[in-house]
């Protein structure tokens, strides 16, 4: 039980560290895609062990470990091996441009490796322990929610470039009963796989962001530059200053002055908005439709949902507000920028 805990723990935590590498490197949209190449990979395995099941279960002992070690390196290596091999694919340019479809396609195979063969040797447990399959499928399920828990603990303290090699030393945790007894050769790819995820982690590959991203965009200005890098369950959040950085959303042609100076927050690559520098007449946001509330009636106490970068708030506050009461689901947003 324990090896299919700690591989489902695996896989579902790789999983969650996925959607937000894919989020940051491309569009949250993929989310989609992630779930889709992680059925197609249990799919192929559950294939594989249907049409060949008497052979697989014939070498169970071989294969069980060896098929670890496999997942342990695609899971460890999938950042790495789709940004050096491929250079990444740009979901923009997939209508335009053939080759990007094939970057794609290469992509989605890599990450389908880790998951066909977590989930083989899933699936020869099941099917050589099936007179036990309700404990098997406990520990099968009990794993995926401490998988789905460790990747959001994951996505919260650390880059999320790091989770697929640490996943891939859990996989590989999960194959150390199993190598007592084995054969020399099957202890040597163990010993290999571990070289191979340590190489991983040291490397640590930075995620690759399409050239369209607003994050790219930023720091493509002169004196562009991230002042606030954290990690988040939330989504990576960044802060960019620039000395040409100016907010402008909204902006009434009437507006006359000058337009103030003010860094801008990203999650994932995406631009959340900027952050109010001043409160009062020299405010931008005086001249918006956001202003139109305050000119009808200025109210003792505001609301502000979902109040982002706190625009809505530096609003209220220059409009004379009593007391204006905040709402941000974003923990760490509303830390830093408190």
């Amino acid at each position: 039980q324990i090896v299919l805990l700690l591989v489902s723990a695996a896989l579902l935590a790789f999983q969650i560290a996925l959607l937000q590498i894919l989020a940051t490197s491309q569009w949250h949209h993929f989310a989609y895609l992630v779930i889709s190449i992680a059925l197609l990979g249990f799919g192929v395995a559950g294939t594989i062990l249907s049409l060949a099941r008497d052979w697989i279960l014939a070498r169970e002992t071989l294969l069980l470990p060896l098929l670890l070690c496999a997942c342990t390196v695609t899971l460890a290596g999938s950042l790495g091996f789709i940004q050096a091999l491929f250079g990444g694919f740009d979901s923009l340019l997939l209508f335009v441009n053939p080759d990007e479809a094939l970057r794609l396609a290469a992509a989605a195979l890599i990450l389908m490796l880790p998951f066909s063969c977590g989930a083989l040797a899933i699936g020869i447990i099941f099917t050589s322990g099936a007179e036990r399959i309700g404990r098997h499928y406990f520990a099968n399920m009990l794993g995926s929610g401490i998988g789905c828990v460790l990747g959001l603990a994951g996505l919260a303290s650390m880059p999320a470039a790091m989770l697929p090699p640490l996943c891939g030393l859990l996989t590989l945790v999960s194959a150390v009963p199993l190598l007592p007894g084995s054969q020399r050769g099957v202890r040597a790819c163990a010993l290999l796989s571990l070289a191979c995820v340590t190489g991983f982690m040291i490397a640590q590959p930075e995620i690759t962001l399409s050239q369209y991203k607003d994050l790219r965009k930023a720091l493509d200005l002169p004196g562009a530059q991230i002042i606030v890098a954290k990690p988040s369950s939330f989504g990576r959040l960044q802060i960019v200053d620039a000395p040409v950085l100016r907010s402008a959303t909204g902006l009434s042609l009437l507006w006359q002055q000058e337009l103030p100076q003010s860094p801008a927050v990203f999650i994932n690559g995406d631009m959340l908005g900027s952050v109010p520098s001043v409160i009062g007449e020299q405010n931008p946001l005086q001249a918006t439709t956001a202003a139109l509330p305050f000119a009808l009636a200025v109210p003792g106490k505001t609301l502000v949902l979902n109040a982002g970068t706190g625009q809505g708030v530096a609003l209220a506050l220059g409009e004379g507000a009593g007391q204006v009461v905040a709402v941000e689901a974003h923990r760490l947003l509303y830390r830093t920028l408190a």
